[in-house]
């Protein structure tokens, strides 16, 4: 598609250089995350890549860190297994923290796709695709860049804290009564 190699894909491993131009000619117009590139020498980054209005191969394209997109909860205590997620329509995760793991690049086809192309904004409760544990996610879809972020909890973690609040409220009420 280029007459000669964007300097932007120059690091790029050979097998993903058309993944950041693919995703800008998907969403001609807009901007576009992709799924993550392995770099040469460095972690896997993700581009943020838009067309140029008026051209018919020209890209501005952005790496960062996929790390960059779950840093604003960094401070936020997680359980073993909350997670947050930012995914693409493609199925592929941009970024995922699970308890304090961070990774990139997951195939999360299956019933999380299907939640999101039914209702791109909700809740529902089922298994993760990547490791079957049951959990109550919510989404969100973010049209304008073709993602979606789901923020999912332990049904189990859940149950745990309904049976906490309500032995406090138990406690309350007797204490009242007495």
């Amino acid at each position: 598609a280029f007459a000669r190699k964007p300097s932007w894909l120059r690091g790029c491993v050979a097998s993903n250089k058309s993944t950041a131009v693919s995703a800008a000619e998907k969403s001609p117009g807009k901007l576009t995350v992709s799924a993550p590139l392995h770099m040469m020498g460095m972690q896997s980054q993700v581009a943020v890549v838009r067309d140029l209005p008026g051209t018919t191969n020209g890209y501005v394209a952005i790496f960062i860190d996929p790390r960059r997109f779950t840093q604003f909860a960094e401070d936020i205590p997680f359980a073993d297994e909350d997670l947050i997620s930012l995914i693409g329509l493609d199925g592929i995760t941009r970024a995922r923290r699970t308890g304090n793991l961070l990774s990139t690049g997951e195939v999360v086809s299956g019933l999380v796709m299907k939640r999101q192309m039914a209702a791109p904004n909700g809740t529902y409760f089922g298994p993760s695709v990547l490791d079957g544990i049951p959990r109550y996610f919510s989404h969100r879809r973010l049209a304008r860049f073709n993602l979606f972020v789901t923020s999912g909890m332990p049904g189990s973690l859940i149950t745990e804290r309904i049976a906490q609040r309500r032995a406090v409220q138990l406690g309350t009420m007797a204490a009242a009564i007495l």
